[in-house]
């Protein structure tokens, strides 16, 4: 062995995250972020809990809720249907969906979206806000 040269360990890599942890990880960041105000930050880190799990109806509802926080309702839809898709009981989905289609200009959907909130929760805590939201929205149409 040479003068001031160490011997070689043999060091392995440590092992990759296990796919729960990064889920799980993202998930917990994105909220964080997301009740900042850090909606961009947030949005990155709700589409790496979907990419971990793509058919994960919480994950996809939170990256749907922060592009609507971050003004994106056109991409907010895509994550919100397959929510919607994904579990047909979704109120949460429903309710986003609406805002969403509402924002776009897309009101029989948005009408469509909000009725099927009121059927899935009918004594929900946005209730009072969807029946108005309905109103206006058949006034407007």
């Amino acid at each position: 062995m040479r003068r001031g040269s160490r011997p070689r360990r043999n060091r392995r890599p440590p092992p990759p995250p296990d796919s729960d942890d990064v889920y799980a990880n993202a998930l917990q960041q994105g909220d964080e972020l997301l009740k900042r105000g850090k909606y961009k930050a947030s949005i990155t880190q709700f589409q790496r809990a979907v990419k971990e799990r793509p058919r994960s109806v919480p994950a996809l509802l939170a990256l749907g809720d922060a592009y609507l926080e971050a003004d994106k309702p056109r991409s907010a839809v895509q994550p919100l249907e397959t929510a919607a898709r994904l579990d047909a009981q979704s109120a949460r989905a429903q309710l986003l969906l609406g805002t969403a289609y509402q924002s776009l200009g897309r009101n029989a959907a948005a009408v469509k979206a909000y009725q099927r909130y009121l059927e899935l929760e009918p004594s929900g805590e946005f209730i009072k806000d969807v029946r108005l939201i309905l109103a206006n929205l058949a006034h407007s149409g």
